[in-house]
Formats: C-alpha cells, structure tokens, sequence
C-alpha cells in the first residue's frame, strides 16, 4: 500500500473515534487498522501523521465517517411468468 491509501485509512479510523486518539490510546486500541511502528517507521512523528490527517481531512472528526452500504430495494420484485398456448 502507499502513503495516501494507509493515510486514508487511519484517518477514517480517527474520524470513527470521533477525534485524533494520542500515541498511547492508539497502541492501546484493539481494531486500529495498522501497527503503531509500522505508522512511526513511514512517518517518524506521530505529530507528523496528526498534522497530515488535519491538513488533507479537515472536519473528519465532526462526524462518525462509515463506509457505505448499498440501500435495499423497498419494491418487491415482480417476476413475469410466461404463459404456454395449447
């Protein structure tokens, strides 16, 4: 993956938590989508990825970011049946 797509990522995971957690409260966090290290080694600053999440997502924390579903059809489906002529 690149830098953008791993960026992305995290910054939907922060937008979900409803604010950008701190280093500690993110190693501690059980469903982050990547490492702590892993994120450190790319970037060598977690202030570096708090100010790259603000800067490319600006708002992403005023609301609850999901992914979306695709909506339900509401009418029943209408199957046409074909009748044999004797």
């Amino acid at each position: 993956m690149n830098k953008k797509a791993i960026l992305d990522k995290v910054a939907k995971y922060m937008g979900s938590k409803g604010k950008f957690l701190s280093a500690d409260e993110y190693k501690r966090a059980a469903d982050k989508p990547y490492n702590f290290m892993a994120l450190k080694r790319i970037w060598k600053s977690w202030a570096r990825i708090k100010q790259l999440v603000d800067v490319n997502y600006p708002g992403i924390y005023d609301k609850k970011v999901e992914e979306v579903k695709p909506k339900k059809s509401t009418k029943p489906v209408v199957k046409k049946t074909v009748k044999k002529e004797d």
